[in-house]
């Protein structure tokens, strides 16, 4: 798509008074998520827990697998996109 296409049809779609609404309601919903979440994991965070016993998993030893997990996560985010 060329930036003229692009900036056209954006411009076309701002002239609609209902999708300036709808995006703005938008806007205004994330950012308010965004600022809610990070005091809502705070608040799950402080919460006492509760140590589960289980010799099954105390068998298995601890590994770091983030990096598997951000490849496998993009990798699939990449593939299924394109």
């Amino acid at each position: 798509m060329e930036i003229t296409n692009f900036k056209r049809n954006w411009l076309h779609a701002l002239q609609d008074s209902s999708f300036r609404a709808q995006s703005f309601l938008t806007l205004v919903l994330s950012l308010s998520l965004l600022f809610f979440i990070s005091r809502y994991f705070e608040f799950i965070g402080a919460r006492p827990g509760v140590y589960i016993h289980d010799p099954l998993l105390q068998r298995i030893p601890a590994q770091d697998v983030s990096t598997y997990t951000f490849i496998v996560l993009y990798s699939s985010i990449f593939i299924f996109s394109v």
